[in-house]
């Protein structure tokens, strides 16, 4: 009689991961992080009638959505790779990877890639929201 083990450790890849895109962890970092800056999370804004109501879960879970979460970047990255051009293809992918360094951002970016603390320079995801507005 066989002995069954863990799935994790019986070596078989069980992902339900769909996309076949390419690309790899860093170059969806930066994706995603261009996908936030583009469409960021909004704070509620409060009733104009002047009642302070709490929202619902629905209205809650709409003013949190962000472009980053986690279908966008994958579905981008997929529909770039699917329809794209091998050249701008490759042109994005190398922004994409620049973007994931610390050199790179910085010579993407300029200036605005300078932190406070350490380390300095930073990457592009780590920047903060209103720097990378001002960077796109």
């Amino acid at each position: 009689m066989r002995r069954e083990c863990h799935p994790l450790l019986s070596g078989v890849r069980n992902r339900a991961n769909k996309y076949k895109h390419g690309l790899s962890s860093a170059e969806m970092e930066s994706l995603s992080s261009l996908c936030e800056t583009i469409l960021p999370s909004v704070s509620p804004i409060p009733e104009l009638d002047g009642q302070q109501n709490q929202p619902t879960k629905a209205v809650q879970a709409f003013y949190t959505a962000s472009g980053s979460q986690t279908p966008m970047p994958d579905e981008m990255a997929e529909l770039l790779t699917k329809r794209g051009l091998p050249e701008a293809v490759f042109l994005v992918r190398l922004v994409l990877w620049l973007l994931s360094t610390r050199l790179g951002t910085f010579f993407l970016c300029g200036s605005l890639c300078f932190g406070e603390k350490w380390p300095y320079l930073k990457i592009f995801s780590s920047i903060s929201l209103d720097k990378r507005e001002k960077v796109l």
